[in-house]
This record gives C-alpha cells, structure tokens and sequence, in this order.
C-alpha cells in the first residue's frame, strides 16, 4: 500500500493515512515474523528428514554386518564343535589302542557321532565294531605301544619293564 493512494485517489487526511500505514505495518511485520518462523520449522523439518534418511542408512548397514557376525558366530561355532569331536574321535581311537588313527578314521561313520554336552555319543560302538571286524588296526590288549613301530609285552602288574626301571629311579 502506498500513501499516495490514500491521500490523492481516496482523499484520505494525514492523520488518517499515518494510522492506516502503522496498522498496515505492524500487520506486515506480524506477518514477516510469521513467514520467518514457518521458514525455520520447514528447515528444521528439511533436517530432522535428512538426519531420519541418514540414521535409516547406519541401521540398515548395522543390520547388515549384524548379520554377517551372526553367521561368522555360527561358522565358528560349527568349526569349534568339529574340531572338538575331531579331537575326541582321535583321543578315543588312541586310548583304545589305534595302529593308525587315519586308517581307523576312515572306517567310521561320523554322520552317527555326535557331541552332546562335551560327550561323545555313538563312537564307542563303532570302535568296538571296528576292532571286531579289523583287529590287525589295534594294538593287542596285553602289549604296549611305547613307540609307533614296535610292541612292548608289559608284566603281571600292568607296567612294561621300562616303565618299572624308570618308576625306581625317581
């Protein structure tokens, strides 16, 4: 609005156009408040969507590598459970006497082996069926496999002669 208006087209006094320019003026600059702070809400809005967009992005790539922990877990932990039926399958077939713990490996069924809560089921069964049906892959009960090549006949008590002879030097 402009004061020529008033004062030349409507005619209006001076007193009168002065009152109507501060009414126009306050409301303009109430109205330019208004707008800056609509403006600074769309911005802050504008933001707060940039942020959602970016935390959205990190929580998708968190899932990702989320997953690839959990099945790197899980590989590892099947790893570690076959490792420790590996090593039990191997300590067993020692313990009852194994020429050749490969040879004597290859004839079981590891499918049936399994370890449940740090015990081994099944392995028991199918050494004895081994040492059945192919005893020449196990060393006989009365000897002792002090070394791989040769067998050792041990005493009436249990002990080999070496093992007596090195019990009384300590």
């Amino acid at each position: 609005m402009k004061r020529e208006f008033l004062t030349g087209e409507l005619g209006l006094t001076k007193e009168i156009t002065d009152k109507i320019m501060a009414s126009y003026g306050e409301s303009v600059n109430r109205l330019k408040k208004e707008n800056e702070a609509l403006n600074e809400k769309v911005s802050s809005f504008e933001n707060e969507k940039n942020n959602t967009a970016e935390l959205n992005e990190k929580v998708l790539t968190l899932s990702a590598e989320n997953e690839k922990l959990l099945s790197d877990f899980e590989n590892l932990s099947k790893e570690l459970s076959d490792s420790k039926l590996s090593g039990a399958i191997s300590s067993a077939l020692s313990s009852a006497g194994a020429r050749n713990l490969k040879a004597c490996e290859a004839l079981l069924e590891k499918g049936e082996i399994t370890l449940e809560d740090g015990e081994v089921k099944g392995l028991s069964e199918q050494i004895e069926r081994i040492k059945k049906d192919c005893s020449y892959l196990f060393y006989e009960p009365n000897l002792s496999s002090g070394m791989r090549h040769a067998s050792i006949p041990k005493n009436e008590d249990g002990f080999t002669h070496f093992a007596r002879a090195g019990a009384k030097l300590n």
